[in-house]
């Protein structure tokens, strides 16, 4: 498949996927807990296998106050 992972602090962006020059990302909030990172990887792979002709998604943080 050929995606690299990248953990970064993002402020209010669980994950992204974006392809650039035919090379893909995945990006995963580093201060989420290990098990949510994986399901937030899984769900952008889920994207870049069902989606091939858009270079990019974001999964925004969602919070209920």
């Amino acid at each position: 498949m050929g995606c690299t992972v990248i953990r970064y602090p993002f402020h209010n962006l669980n994950g992204l996927i974006i392809t650039i020059f035919g090379v893909t990302f995945i990006g995963v909030n580093l201060n989420l807990p290990l098990d949510i990172q994986d399901i937030v990887v899984l769900h952008e792979i889920g994207h870049f296998l069902l989606h091939t002709n858009i270079s990019y998604f974001a999964v925004m943080e969602h919070r209920v106050q």
